[in-house]
């Protein structure tokens, strides 16, 4: 895969309740692909990440992977507090078919593990980026 040009974060929209809008989410993708992005980025700390639980965090790779259904890649936000939660948020994001995932580093925690969780994920065969704004993946240690 060449990561390249543009991979906007998409916000993940929610219901009037706080629950997730899936259609919602399917029609931002839908413009964006149709306005010419190279890729999609969902769960990216400016789309909520923080404040939505694990299996939402999944709905929303699955529905993103289905619905883009290989137009472009799409990629997911699996950083988290711990390298433990990184790690089980990077798998899912690929047993989901992410094409590759942005790992941001522990934010607010005040012990911190001994590898951090920009280092360690759960597969050499998921790309992966650095940041956000990062278009280069390299592998992940297993």
């Amino acid at each position: 895969m060449h990561i390249h040009g543009i991979i906007p974060p998409v916000a993940t929209p929610m219901q009037a309740n706080e629950d997730l809008d899936l259609p919602r989410l399917k029609s931002f993708i839908d413009e964006l692909i149709a306005a010419g992005v190279h890729g999609i980025f969902v769960l990216g700390t400016n789309s909520e990440f923080y404040a939505v639980d694990e299996r939402e965090k999944q709905e929303v790779i699955a529905t993103a992977v289905a619905h883009v259904n290989k137009r472009v890649p799409v990629f997911a936000g699996t950083g988290a507090e711990s390298t433990r939660e990184t790690v089980r948020l990077t798998k899912m994001a690929q047993r989901e078919g992410a094409d590759g995932v942005s790992i941001i580093t522990p934010y607010s925690s005040v012990r911190r593990s001994r590898k951090s969780s920009t280092t360690t994920a759960a597969s050499p065969r998921t790309p992966r980026c650095r940041s956000c704004c990062t278009t280069t993946p390299e592998p992940v240690a297993a």
